[in-house]
């Protein structure tokens, strides 16, 4: 072989290498744009949270909202079983979202209103929102005994307008 045809095969040899590198690289950051992106739940701020609720109601996601949720276990199965079976699906249209600070700055409440399909046409529900590590959670855990609750407050309760 000719001094110009060897160089060119042994360029050739190192493809298998390099493919096997760069498949390793996109593999890897795939991975971590998997596990680190919006399977990890939650939302960015408190109106997003509320907003991707609604829309998994709406689209009878239990997934989506059991990832908003950030829990796991039989009473967040139930808090999702019940609220899909009340609300799921109905088309719901918020005419009022209030949010209102929680004991902490990291709790958060949205009280919310609209309308909806079915039989009973308003819609009004009081959510619990967490902030962990810079995400915005809703608690759609159901109380499974009388001990496991999680009051809210009134619906008419100011604790502060801040913007958080």
């Amino acid at each position: 072989m000719s001094s110009h045809r060897q160089g060119a095969w042994h360029r050739f040899r190192g493809w298998p290498a390099l493919v096997l590198v760069t498949a390793g690289i996109i593999a890897t950051v795939v991975v971590v744009l998997l596990v680190s992106g919006n399977s990890s739940g939650g939302a960015p701020t408190r109106e997003e949270a509320v907003a991707s609720y609604v829309d998994a109601l709406n689209r009878r996601d239990a997934e989506a909202l059991q990832r908003l949720s950030g829990n796991e276990g039989p009473a967040l199965t139930a808090g999702v079983q019940r609220r899909l079976a009340e609300y799921g699906g109905r088309e719901i249209r918020l005419t009022g979202s209030e949010l209102l600070d929680g004991a902490t700055p990291d709790h958060s409440y949205a009280v919310l209103s609209g309308s909806m399909t079915g039989a009973n046409t308003t819609y009004r529900e009081r959510l619990y929102l967490r902030d962990e590590d810079g995400r915005w959670y809703v608690d759609l855990r159901e109380p499974l005994s009388p001990t496991d609750s999680r009051p809210l407050p009134p619906a008419n309760t100011v604790v502060s307008s801040t913007g958080r």
